[in-house]
């Protein structure tokens, strides 16, 4: 007969081995979050609601550049915009996209209809990954 194996200690050297995951893939799963947290919040009306509560700042209405541009800079976003037919890289580019840089990468957001929506998504994805970079 063979050796009793515990399991218990060979899942916890398995789990230790793990890859620490790349920046990328940390903006890639925060990004499978908040799609769904965006598209229920936008249905409502109360994407100002969600921004609010994942930084503690007030925006009562994201469709406001004025508010949207404050709440970019107290949350320390300076981002980067690009306007439907503006990018090079994506041939049947025809919404509006946002992005930011951290440690060294560059994100952005998927297509979105207005400048402001593109805008807010990108501040709910920087914040998101800030939080989980601890930076």
């Amino acid at each position: 007969m063979g050796d009793i194996v515990n399991l218990t200690d060979f899942k916890n050297v398995k789990a230790s081995e793990k890859p620490i995951p790349t920046t990328q893939e940390l903006f890639d799963h925060c990004l499978e979050g908040a799609i769904p947290d965006w598209e229920a919040s936008f249905f409502k009306n109360q994407t100002g609601d969600l921004l609010s509560t994942e930084s503690g700042i007030k925006i009562s209405d994201h469709r406001d550049f004025a508010q949207l541009k404050t709440f970019e800079t107290e949350i320390g976003l300076g981002p980067i915009v690009f306007a439907p037919g503006t990018m090079m890289k994506r041939a049947n580019f025809s919404g509006w996209v946002a992005g930011f840089s951290m440690n060294g990468n560059s994100f952005a957001t998927p297509e979105m209809t207005t400048e402001q929506d593109a805008r807010a998504f990108n501040a709910l994805m920087y914040l998101r990954l800030k939080n989980i970079l601890k930076v």
